[in-house]
């Protein structure tokens, strides 16, 4: 589970998202950016007038452009613009790609060349309205929405400070000052570098994508101003749709009407706001889940060192936590967002977050690992205290048509490959159409005592929607 901004500063997520605040993370970022479009309507005060600071940026290149006579740091003007477009990376706002980390990639090196020998071209070709440099994503390699978010912090950074200062003193937080550029202000700090705060209001999804190479083709941003520029400039998609940047580069710039027509669709655009309420891709569930944990706590250390405790006791303790916080608190709630059912795997993910947290909080010596291949399959869970006392568990959906199965073949499957003492079965239950299948699963646990054969322990959760929930 990643430490939220709520957790490390010890206030709680609704207090932010009250204040409009994304409560992001310190040690992952989040796949969301800030689209500049959304500037435009936010009428958060430090954000008024935002995007027209954002596209004033670039108005000094077309100032310059005109005397630069080499193309080399030598050349005054030449030098100013390389330096305009020199962004250096900004830590702990939380978006991005990163799964490591918070720290952006920034703009600068050979990235930074790129954009200045473009803007001299641009300008070259008789444009001279600074929101063609909005365009950037359409045929810039290696411009993409998540570096547009990083180019937008860089050029706003005052305004998401002043933010970040009067939010930070509204809720209390603990700030530490920071003196930037003469003025001091009090802001939250992690590893000694300041938190910024980013408004929910101006941030858009950044879709999967399985490598830097891929954020630009299935970023929505692009996709929706390829259209509205190919339809502007009368291309069909059989025309465009394997145009690389480079093409769309060329395209526009030695025809001015198209280019022209290109910046018209821009500034027709309406920037589309990732909508937190639903919260589609789950951005807050680690966050919902840290304030689930720290509302119902769980004492383990002390279920651990008593006389009679086990790692089984343990365990059975987290199953039994899990299973009321999803039945008798809001967590299916969080679970079952946009009418979506969760598959197996986010059932192991949430279960794993939950006994990872608990874990950690208690201080236990607990290791908690979820799917090994101990060569039988993927075991969902094993938890252990060095070689001794291990307890495998095992999640199914009621509608897994393997259900059965997985309790009489792949759970002592499971425990004989891990040498395992006990095996915990637990079947989450989406609706009353498998209670005949569940049922079946307790008779064979019943045969298999009668029989004196060891009997994996069974616990069902009830995960189907209910009718009203106290908490959002």
């Amino acid at each position: 589970m990643s430490l939220t901004y709520s957790k490390y500063l010890h206030v709680s997520h609704r207090s932010l998202i009250s204040k409009g605040v994304y409560n992001g993370a310190l040690d992952q970022d989040y796949e969301l950016h800030i689209d500049p479009l959304l500037l435009k309507t936010c009428d958060i005060p430090e954000f008024k007038g935002a995007h027209e600071e954002f596209i004033a940026y670039f108005r000094k290149f077309v100032t310059l452009a005109p005397f630069v006579q080499e193309h080399n740091t030598s050349d005054r003007c030449y030098r100013q613009i390389l330096h305009g477009f020199y962004f250096p990376e900004k830590a702990n706002t939380g978006l991005g790609y990163s799964k490591s980390s918070t720290r952006g990639r920034g703009i600068s090196g050979s990235l930074s060349l790129q954009l200045a020998e473009s803007a001299i071209e641009i300008i070259d070709a008789g444009f001279k309205d600074p929101e063609v440099f909005a365009l950037l994503p359409l045929f810039e390699d290696n411009i993409g929405a998540d570096r547009i978010s990083d180019m937008t912090i860089a050029i706003l950074f005052y305004r998401f400070v002043k933010y970040t200062h009067r939010v930070t003193a509204e809720l209390g937080i603990k700030a530490n000052g920071f003196r930037l550029d003469g003025v001091l202000y009090g802001l939250p700090a992690y590893k000694r570098r300041p938190i910024i705060f980013i408004p929910m209001a101006i941030l858009t999804d950044l879709p999967k994508a399985y490598g830097f190479e891929d954020i630009d083709r299935v970023c929505d941003y692009n996709r929706r101003l390829r259209n509205r520029i190919a339809k502007e400039i009368g291309l069909t998609w059989e025309e465009y749709s394997h145009m690389k940047k480079k093409e769309w580069k060329k395209l526009l710039l030695n025809n001015p009407k198209y280019l022209q027509g290109a910046l018209d669709a821009y500034k027709n655009l309406v920037g589309v706001g990732y909508d937190f309420s639903e919260d589609y891709g789950n951005k807050y569930a680690d966050a919902l889940l840290n304030e689930v944990v720290d509302e119902y706590p769980l004492d383990l250390l002390s279920l651990l060192t008593s006389p009679k405790g086990s790692i089984y006791d343990v365990v059975m303790a987290i199953v039994q936590q899990f299973k009321s916080l999803v039945e008798n608190n809001y967590m299916w709630k969080i679970f079952n967002r946009r009418g979506r059912t969760p598959d197996e795997t986010d059932w192991q993910l949430y279960m794993y977050s939950v006994a990872d947290t608990y874990i950690k909080a208690s201080g236990a010596d607990i290791d908690v690992t979820r799917e090994n291949n101990p060569g039988v399959g993927e075991l969902d869970f094993k938890f252990s205290q060095g070689a001794k006392g291990k307890t495998v568990v095992e999640i199914k959906r009621s509608s897994n048509q393997d259900l059965l199965h997985g309790y009489v073949t792949q759970l002592p499957r499971y425990m004989h490959a891990e040498s395992a003492e006990h095996g915990i079965f637990v079947v989450i239950r989406e609706d009353n159409k498998y209670d005949d299948v569940i049922a079946s699963v307790f008779e064979k646990q019943e045969s298999l005592k009668v029989e004196g054969t060891y009997a994996p322990e069974i616990v069902t959760i009830d995960a189907s929607p209910k009718a009203s929930a106290s908490k959002e």
